[in-house]
């Protein structure tokens, strides 16, 4: 039986560390690196400015949780990354039931320290509390970042519609097309009673959509009017108010582990044949981050 491991956190909180599951009883992960990993966010961009600001509306832990593996998994069920600490390599895979973490190119190995979304909502949550989650200069994008998010929501969703449909935005606001419309509806549903405005009428949509699916023409759309009117609700709670230290930094380098390899290779074998034989094309190479095939 696997032996359940403390992570012992830095000296200054020794009562806040986080008491992953792990996986196997042959590693344990310093709390130092659950932090990075934790302060890094997903691999979309922008990941770490969607957490803060949901986040900030004061969400139970379990709602905290389920966000987060939501945005941990966009676009895709399983992912990961590497990073370097300290001249080691750190590997990460995220999975439905939370964050691997292990040392070496591989998280998923019986090594591998498992920090659930529960355990990850409740340490991000310490981190914002205590100003070390984000700089100052990156924490103050976060709420413009949010408002632009839910503009070009609403954008799309304009897009989406059946011809004839009756928006609920002004046919004005989307003269001159993107970004131009954006940004008239990022200032309307940054002022508080315009956006009650705005949530009324999407109200009124989903409604409509309720009774007649046609309104939009495709399927996918929904996922559009769901993550607007959610958005546009969360604008109305009230927001906590976090700071912090300019001197936290979320700059570290990077690899690409084994797990995004093989995934992408199976990927490619899927694509081509059940017999494929996959080899590290230029293709696969241009598509890794600038850094990270320096590193690679």
């Amino acid at each position: 039986m696997a032996e359940q491991l403390t992570l012992t956190g830095e000296a200054e909180e020794p009562a806040k560390a986080i008491r992953p599951a792990p996986v196997s009883s042959a590693f344990s992960i310093s709390q130092q690196i659950i932090d990075e990993v934790l302060t890094s966010g997903g691999n979309e961009l922008d990941s770490i400015l969607r957490i803060a600001a949901y986040f900030k509306k004061d969400h139970s832990t379990d709602e905290n949780a389920d966000f987060l593996m939501d945005e941990y998994r966009r676009f895709d069920s399983n992912g990961g990354k590497g990073f370097i600490f300290g001249g080691s390599r750190v590997s990460v895979w995220f999975t439905e039931g939370g964050i691997r973490i292990a040392t070496g190119d591989t998280a998923l190995t019986d090594a591998a320290t498992l920090v659930t979304w529960e355990q990850a909502a409740t340490r991000i949550r310490e981190l914002l509390d205590m100003g070390r989650y984000m700089p100052q200069s990156e924490l103050d994008k976060v709420d413009g970042h949010e408002v632009k998010r839910l503009a070009d929501l609403l954008w799309y969703l304009h897009q989406d519609c059946a011809e004839g449909v009756d928006y609920f935005l002004a046919d004005e606001l989307f003269k001159g097309g993107f970004p131009d419309s954006t940004a008239r509806i990022a200032e309307l549903v940054a002022q508080p009673e315009q956006r009650r405005v705005i949530l009324d009428g999407i109200y009124k949509f989903v409604a409509a959509y309720a009774e007649n699916p046609g309104i939009l023409r495709f399927r996918f759309a929904v996922g559009h009017m769901r993550a607007a009117l959610n958005g546009l609700e969360d604008l109305e709670r009230e927001p906590l108010v976090f700071t912090a230290d300019e001197s936290v930094s979320t700059a570290r380098p990077s690899f690409i582990t084994h797990d995004e390899i093989d995934k992408t290779r199976c990927l490619q074998a899927g694509a081509a044949s059940n017999t494929a034989t996959i080899a590290f094309t230029p293709t696969f190479y241009m598509s890794i981050p600038r850094k990270k095939r320096l590193i690679f």
